[in-house]
């Protein structure tokens, strides 16, 4: 035979098996994403752990730009690692606290005097967290305070419109 005959009877029966190959899979189409498990009680799924890692990190590395444009100098950088050291080892004490109140509502045996033990502990930490807050910002000049409210801003700004933009997309999803 000559090639002219062979050539199209082997692509012709190529065809043929690459079609009864690709019949016999199914055809179901990939989950855009995994399911989530749902937690103990069911309520809400659980956040994968990537999710919160990237979160975190995406924060870390807004925190250390939003640092990086205000020019701390080497004593306003050391005076911000004491005023953090110093509210850290505060508020591990009122979060464990926090933690073994947590485990006890999961067991279900919280009782009414540590759900207030509770709310008065999360007011506790907050208080903490402003006041951490305050005191780095009085170790800023004036400009850098001026510039810091204005990345703040900024930061809360562009917040803003991605909360808008997820709520358009959850209006538009069917």
């Amino acid at each position: 035979m000559s090639v002219r005959k062979t050539l199209p009877l082997v692509a012709g029966t190529i065809l043929i098996a690459a079609a009864t190959l690709s019949a016999q899979e199914p055809n179901a189409p990939a989950p855009l994403r995994p399911e989530r498990p749902a937690n103990v009680e069911g309520l809400r799924p659980e956040r994968p752990r990537r999710d919160l890692k990237m979160r975190r990190r995406l924060f870390a590395e807004n925190r250390r730009d939003t640092l990086r444009q205000l020019n701390l100098t080497e004593e306003q950088q050391k005076q911000r690692f004491a005023i953090r050291q110093q509210h850290r080892e505060e508020l591990r004490a009122q979060r464990e606290k926090l933690f073994a109140l947590r485990s006890k509502t999961r067991e279900g045996n919280l009782t009414e005097t540590d759900r207030a033990k509770a709310q008065a502990l999360r007011q506790e930490l907050r208080a903490s967290r402003q006041q951490m807050r305050t005191e780095m910002r009085n170790a800023l000049t004036n400009e850098q305070r001026a510039r810091f409210d204005q990345l703040r801003e900024q930061r809360k700004l562009r917040r803003d419109e991605k909360f808008l933009r997820r709520q358009e997309l959850r209006l538009t999803k069917p």
